[in-house]
């Protein structure tokens, strides 16, 4: 998965970024450490800044308020790998899908301790 996002070809990238919202999608515990043992955080926010593909943007900004749901310390993965200042940057985006994913992962990122509120 974190291969696919790291690609180069943007039809891999989208499949890949598709999957990784998918995975959370399934009813149960999703897998979220999984995910984030897989490499697929730093990938994910480097997809954000892809201003071209709002569907990729999309989907990487879901991946990631999914992920943001799960324990502090995944949560804090996200804000390591620099997450929070390109979800900022969404939130000005013309899409409105990803305005509102970007929504929802600092939202999630916000609840998830006081560390990451106060950035």
């Amino acid at each position: 998965m974190a291969r696919g996002l790291n690609g180069g070809d943007a039809a891999i990238q989208l499949e890949a970024a598709t999957a990784v919202r998918e995975l959370f999608a399934i009813e149960g515990v999703p897998p979220i450490q999984e995910a984030v043992d897989a490499g697929v955080i730093q990938p994910l926010v480097g997809l954000l800044s892809d201003s071209g593909r709002p569907t990729l943007q999309g989907d990487a900004a879901c991946a990631l308020a999914n992920i943001a749901t799960g324990t502090s310390e995944q949560t804090q993965a996200i804000v390591d790998a620099g997450g929070i200042p390109p979800l900022i940057q969404l939130l000005s985006s013309p899409d409105g899908d990803v305005r509102h994913q970007a929504v929802c992962a600092l939202g999630n990122i916000a609840v998830g301790g006081p560390a990451a509120r106060d950035l």
